[in-house]
């Protein structure tokens, strides 16, 4: 039996949506393992000394807590993740901790991308690999012993998240932070919202009525569990908006955009699209039994 869980996320002020992937990830270890303890560490001080090129002066929680397991989740299966955190977990999984790696995607999906993160997995042994998408699946995991064909761990939120109800009512979310907003002709009853809050910020963003950039997660999950549909050129705010039932567009050609396959809303580049909510929640019963069945 697992006893100690050490999540190892973090880096929101970067991109909102990666709290939307912990929020999520912590839930189903709790449904999963409700007898663990459950820590969170963030990535985000040996990201940030790394951008300064003084990664080996920052102080690493993960090197030293003592804990039974490491669950990394979110877009990992990179060459970014492996140049900053494969250290850390390399040498946890030394140290004789166990490796799960919950809810994972890839960045660019090329031949070289998945080539090098096999060999990070083949070194590593993860107790499982558990994906976000069916294609991560397939390129990755005959690396490891044990996978699963899973979804991303923002699915998860209305199971962690309880959202407070606005009295502004059918209005809709926009966030585009990637890409210039298109003229939609959605009228005035509009929230625009951005996920980062650190680093030179476009003037833009500041500009207008109804702007929205905050620090904290729950701040937008109120905003797109309570809007009727959002538009956007980030994953999660999709995922978020599609969590709790309501009808949202992607607006990029990432192909990170094949976690909306395994759920059942491959259209969400094309068209406003909503979620089979009971189709969903099958999908993260069979998530939480997998992580059952490794313990």
């Amino acid at each position: 039996m697992v006893k100690n869980i050490l999540y190892y996320g973090g880096c929101w002020p970067t991109n909102i949506g990666n709290s939307f992937i912990d929020i999520g990830a912590q839930k189903a270890l709790e449904l999963a393992y409700p007898h663990a303890q459950i820590h969170f560490a963030s990535e985000f001080p040996v990201w940030f000394f790394k951008q300064e090129k003084l990664r080996s002066n920052t102080f690493s929680i993960a090197d030293l807590i003592d804990i039974d397991m490491i669950v990394v989740s979110g877009m990992v299966c990179c060459d970014e993740f492996i140049d900053t955190e494969g250290a850390t977990l390399l040498k946890a999984a030394a140290r004789g901790i166990k490796i799960l790696l919950h809810g994972c995607g890839q960045l660019n999906y090329t031949t070289e991308e998945t080539s090098r993160f096999k060999g990070f997995l083949q070194k590593l042994k993860p107790i499982s690999f558990i994906s976000r998408d069916s294609v991560t699946h397939k390129n990755l995991s005959s690396a490891c012993e044990s996978s699963f064909d899973g979804i991303d761990c923002a699915f998860f939120l209305p199971n962690a998240f309880n959202q407070a109800q606005f009295s502004l009512k059918d209005y809709v979310a926009l966030n585009f932070d990637a890409s210039p907003e298109p003229n939609l002709n959605l009228g005035n009853n509009i929230i625009r919202t951005h996920h980062k809050c650190i680093g030179n910020l476009p003037q833009s963003w500041f500009k207008g009525h109804n702007k929205f950039i905050s620090d904290i997660p729950d701040d937008y999950l109120n905003i797109y569990a309570n809007c009727k549909e959002i538009h956007s050129d980030r994953v999660h705010a999709c995922i978020a908006g599609l969590s709790f039932g309501n009808s949202v567009k992607l607006y990029s050609d990432t192909p990170r955009a094949y976690l909306f396959e395994k759920v059942g809303c491959s259209g969400v580049q094309k068209e406003l699209v909503k979620m089979d909510l009971a189709y969903l929640d099958s999908l993260k019963s069979n998530q939480i039994e997998h992580l059952k069945e490794l313990f």
